[in-house]
């Protein structure tokens, strides 16, 4: 795959006329999600491994939307963001929960074509950092909503069906816990509630 994705980029930049550069610009989306389907998927077959250390989780949040950026552009979608000045360090892997919201972003994003609101919120209760993420999207149908953490459940083109399931395993292999609600034509909303460090 990697062979495949330098020998693209080489014809991309040998690329002289609008035509052609749409051409490859197509031909490089596909090449991209067939890479990412592949990294899926080798994923799902191999066990996790955490490398934990104390990270700062609204910074995850905002690297997230950091790699998510350009879409949110392209869609017109309105962020909202409210962070908690309570919220202490947590003991975690950040690569691993950095996809996690990724995942939820990209899903979020994809449940509002027209642009929307995605709002983002953080809070401490408990012995448990509370991360809510909310979309104005079309919302989750009642028959798929027992189904949605599944692997290979997908509703979308081209979609791989790993994302929420990866994203339950790892939020699980931190002690913590991810729920959501959803109103159909209306909003979805996931909540994840992730073990504050005990000392």
């Amino acid at each position: 795959m990697a062979g495949i994705k330098a020998a693209f980029q080489t014809l991309e930049q040998s690329a002289k006329i609008p035509i052609q550069k749409e051409i490859y610009e197509k031909i490089n989306i596909q090449v991209n999600r067939l890479a990412k389907t592949v990294e899926n998927l080798l994923n799902y077959s191999k066990p996790i491994t955490l490398e934990i250390k104390s990270v700062n989780i609204q910074e995850i949040i905002e690297k997230a939307f950091f790699f998510v950026h350009k879409h949110i552009t392209d869609h017109q979608i309105k962020v909202e963001k409210q962070y908690s000045k309570e919220i202490p360090d947590l003991n975690l892997d950040a690569e691993l929960i950095l996809q996690v919201f990724v995942n939820i972003f990209l899903n979020a994003i994809s449940a509002m074509p027209k642009g929307g609101v995605l709002a983002i919120n953080t809070s401490l209760l408990d012995d448990f950092v509370i991360i809510s993420i909310c979309d104005t999207g079309k919302g989750i149908p009642s028959k798929y909503v027992d189904k949605i953490f599944q692997p290979f459940f997908t509703t979308k083109p081209g979609g791989t069906g790993l994302g929420l399931f990866t994203s339950q395993n790892i939020v699980k292999m931190h002690n913590g816990i991810i729920e959501f609600t959803s109103e159909e034509v209306k909003k979805t909303c996931f909540v994840i509630k992730l073990p504050v460090n005990k000392n």
